[in-house]
């Protein structure tokens, strides 16, 4: 789980298909919001990829919700967190 003040060390994804279930990414839009989200995918009918469902850790308070991949610009696999140290 990522929290306020955390610093993240991502790897870009060259293709979607290599999304792993629940993993946790970072998510750009083509409308440039970012969002650091559990990822599920859901397929169509020809079993092509058409939207991410995404999940807060923080479930409670943030309900999923689905995006279109065609509005995802980019994609950052989350490798690592900074949690930041309070002095």
């Amino acid at each position: 789980t990522i929290a306020d003040g955390d610093m993240v060390i991502c790897r870009s994804m060259d293709s979607f298909d290599r999304i792993y279930e629940n993993e946790i990414y970072a998510i750009i839009t083509k409308a440039g919001n970012v969002m650091i989200k559990r990822i599920q995918k859901i397929y169509n009918k020809f079993r092509q990829v058409q939207h991410f469902k995404l999940i807060s850790d923080n479930y409670l308070e943030h309900d999923p919700f689905n995006i279109p991949v065609n509005e995802v610009r980019k994609l950052l696999k989350v490798e690592r967190k900074l949690t930041e140290i309070g002095l």
